[in-house]
Protein backbone atom coordinates (compact mmCIF):
# COMPACT_ATOMS: atom_id res chain seq x y z
CA UNK A 1 0.00 0.00 0.00
CA UNK A 2 1.36 3.37 -1.02
CA UNK A 3 1.40 6.15 1.58
CA UNK A 4 0.61 9.65 0.49
CA UNK A 5 3.05 12.25 1.70
CA UNK A 6 1.79 15.68 2.61
CA UNK A 7 3.41 18.62 0.84
CA UNK A 8 5.87 20.63 2.90
CA UNK A 9 4.19 23.61 4.52
CA UNK A 10 6.40 26.56 5.33
CA UNK A 11 5.74 29.33 7.81
CA UNK A 12 5.54 32.84 6.35
CA UNK A 13 6.28 36.26 7.83
CA UNK A 14 4.92 39.58 6.61
CA UNK A 15 7.07 42.52 7.66
CA UNK A 16 6.15 46.17 7.14
CA UNK A 17 9.00 47.66 5.08
CA UNK A 18 7.37 50.98 4.16
CA UNK A 19 4.47 53.05 5.48
CA UNK A 20 3.35 56.48 4.30
CA UNK A 21 0.67 58.74 5.69
CA UNK A 22 -1.49 57.50 8.55
CA UNK A 23 -2.22 53.78 8.59
CA UNK A 24 -5.67 53.26 10.09
CA UNK A 25 -4.57 49.88 11.48
CA UNK A 26 -1.54 51.53 13.10
CA UNK A 27 1.16 49.63 11.20
CA UNK A 28 4.70 50.99 11.46
CA UNK A 29 7.91 49.93 9.69
CA UNK A 30 9.21 46.77 11.36
CA UNK A 31 5.80 45.44 12.46
CA UNK A 32 5.41 41.77 11.64
CA UNK A 33 2.68 39.20 11.17
CA UNK A 34 3.62 35.52 11.45
CA UNK A 35 1.62 32.85 9.65
CA UNK A 36 2.44 29.60 11.45
CA UNK A 37 0.31 26.56 10.73
CA UNK A 38 -3.28 27.74 11.08
CA UNK A 39 -2.51 30.78 13.24
CA UNK A 40 -1.61 34.42 12.69
CA UNK A 41 0.36 36.18 15.41
CA UNK A 42 2.23 39.43 15.86
CA UNK A 43 0.86 42.85 15.00
CA UNK A 44 -2.91 43.41 14.89
CA UNK A 45 -4.42 42.10 11.65
CA UNK A 46 -5.85 44.62 9.18
CA UNK A 47 -8.46 42.73 7.17
CA UNK A 48 -7.86 44.83 4.03
CA UNK A 49 -4.12 44.11 4.11
CA UNK A 50 -4.78 40.44 4.91
CA UNK A 51 -7.10 40.18 1.92
CA UNK A 52 -4.34 41.49 -0.37
CA UNK A 53 -1.67 39.13 0.93
CA UNK A 54 -3.53 35.90 1.71
CA UNK A 55 -3.18 34.23 -1.71
CA UNK A 56 0.56 34.96 -1.68
CA UNK A 57 0.89 33.64 1.89
CA UNK A 58 -0.75 30.39 0.78
CA UNK A 59 1.47 30.17 -2.32
CA UNK A 60 4.66 30.76 -0.33
CA UNK A 61 3.52 28.22 2.29
CA UNK A 62 3.59 25.53 -0.39
CA UNK A 63 6.91 26.51 -1.96
CA UNK A 64 5.92 28.87 -4.77
CA UNK A 65 8.35 31.45 -6.10
CA UNK A 66 7.65 34.57 -8.13
CA UNK A 67 9.96 35.07 -11.15
CA UNK A 68 10.29 38.83 -10.50
CA UNK A 69 11.17 38.51 -6.80
CA UNK A 70 13.99 36.89 -4.81
CA UNK A 71 13.31 33.24 -4.01
CA UNK A 72 10.73 32.77 -1.27
CA UNK A 73 9.72 36.44 -1.05
CA UNK A 74 7.33 38.98 -2.50
CA UNK A 75 6.45 42.58 -1.71
CA UNK A 76 2.81 43.65 -1.57
CA UNK A 77 1.01 46.88 -0.69
CA UNK A 78 -2.27 47.29 1.13
CA UNK A 79 -5.12 48.82 -0.93
CA UNK A 80 -5.08 52.21 0.83
CA UNK A 81 -3.75 54.49 -1.93
CA UNK A 82 -3.54 57.53 0.36
CA UNK A 83 -1.55 55.82 3.15
CA UNK A 84 0.03 52.71 1.63
CA UNK A 85 1.71 50.08 3.75
CA UNK A 86 4.16 47.80 1.94
CA UNK A 87 4.79 44.32 3.32
CA UNK A 88 7.58 41.91 2.49
CA UNK A 89 6.34 38.34 2.69
CA UNK A 90 9.05 35.79 3.30
CA UNK A 91 8.97 32.00 3.44
CA UNK A 92 10.69 30.65 6.55
CA UNK A 93 12.63 27.39 6.15
CA UNK A 94 11.37 24.59 8.41
CA UNK A 95 13.30 23.92 11.59
CA UNK A 96 15.19 20.65 11.30
CA UNK A 97 15.59 18.58 14.41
Amino acid sequence: METESKPTQFDVTATVISQKGTCHAGYKVGDQLCFVGTTISGAPVCLSALDCMLSSVISLRYGANYPWAPEGTIQLACPDAESPVVFELKRIPPVVG
